[in-house]
């Protein structure tokens, strides 16, 4: 069965955690604005991705949304944190 975007559902989320950074160049605070900046788009799917402790440096599985932007179509892995279902 092929799905369309009518049976996908509506999140709002963004690409990274908000960040305090002082002393970034404008180029760099552009881009940290537009990864944090909020987005629509359309949950697909959770999956798994494997990642690695900063304390450890173990490793652990983690479960996010694959999440497709409305604007882009592009897609992203988001983390639950990050994410807001709309509907």
């Amino acid at each position: 069965m092929i799905m369309g975007k009518e049976d996908l559902r509506k999140v709002v989320f963004s690409i990274m955690y908000p960040q305090f950074r002082p002393g970034l160049s404008e180029e760099e605070q552009r881009r940290l604005d537009e990864n944090t900046r909020e987005r629509y788009g359309y949950f697909h799917k959770w999956v798994t991705v494997e990642e690695q402790s900063p304390q450890s440096g173990r490793f652990y599985d983690k479960t996010v949304a694959l999440v497709e932007d409305v604007e882009t179509g592009k897609l992203y892995k988001v983390d639950t944190e990050l994410m807001k279902f709309k509907d």
